[in-house]
C-alpha cells in the first residue's frame, strides 16, 4: 500500500525541550523546588500530566492545583510562560518537512502535549505549524500515545488508512503503539536517518 501521509512527533523531533530551564527559573521566582513542580505536571506517568495532555484538566485548573499543592503564589501568566519556555527548534527536521512539502506530500504533527505548551509553540513558531496539513495535539483528541485510540483518530483526521501513514517518534513505546495500529512507525534518532527511511519507502527521491 502506498504511503500517503507522514506524521511527526513534536518534542525531540521538531522541537528540542529542556525541563531544567524551567526548573531553574521556577526556583528563582518561587523559592520552591522547581523540579518537584515540573515532575508533578510534566512526568508522563503522573495523573496531572495525563489529565492536561488529554484535555480533562484545563490550564487554569492545573495552575490552581499547583498553587494549592505547593503553595505557589506566582501569577498564572508568569507560571505558564516559565512552564512553556523549554523549547528550541530542531531546524534540520524543519527542512525535512519542507522537502516533503516540495514533493507535494501531506504531513502532520501527532504530539502528547497540553494546550498551554501547544499554543505557546504555535505563537512562537507559526512558520513551523504552517507547514503541516494536520497538526494534532493529544489534548484536543482526548487521547494520547501510546494508546490505540489516538492513532486511529489521527488517521481519520488525516483522511487516510493507518497503513498509509509513516510515523516518526523518539519514544519506543509510542512507535510500538503506532505500529500495533498499522502505521509504518519508526524511532526518530536523527533527521538524516528519518530522511533515509523516507527514501526507502519511496516518499523522497
Amino acid at each position: 500500500m502506498d504511503t500517503k501521509f507522514v506524521f511527526f512527533d513534536l518534542g525531540m523531533v521538531l522541537l528540542h525541550f529542556d525541563f531544567s530551564v524551567a526548573a531553574r527559573r521556577l526556583d528563582e521566582l518561587t523559592g520552591l523546588d522547581g523540579w518537584d513542580i515540573l515532575s508533578a505536571t510534566l512526568a508522563t506517568t503522573n495523573p496531572i500530566c495525563e489529565a492536561v495532555e488529554t484535555g480533562k484538566m484545563t490550564a487554569e485548573e492545573m495552575y490552581q492545583w499547583v498553587c494549592e499543592t505547593f503553595g505557589m503564589t506566582l501569577s498564572q501568566k508568569n507560571f505558564e510562560t516559565v512552564h512553556s519556555n523549554i523549547f528550541t527548534p530542531i531546524p534540520e527536521t524543519w527542512e525535512l518537512v519542507r522537502e516533503l512539502k516540495r514533493e507535494r506530500f501531506r504531513v502532520g504533527i501527532l504530539s502528547n502535549v497540553c494546550e498551554t505548551h501547544w499554543e505557546f509553540c504555535r505563537r512562537k513558531w507559526p512558520e513551523l505549524f504552517e507547514l503541516f496539513d494536520v497538526p494534532l495535539g493529544s489534548f484536543e483528541l482526548g487521547a494520547r500515545k501510546p494508546g490505540r485510540e489516538v492513532y486511529t483518530l489521527a488517521a481519520t483526521r488525516a483522511g487516510v488508512k493507518p497503513e498509509e501513514i509513516i510515523f516518526f517518534d523518539d519514544r519506543p513505546d509510542n512507535v510500538a503503539g503506532a505500529a500495533a495500529v498499522g502505521y509504518r512507525a519508526h524511532i526518530f534518532t536523527t533527521t538524516d536517518n528519518a530522511r533515509e527511511t523516507l527514501r526507502e519507502w519511496g516518499v523522497l527521491p
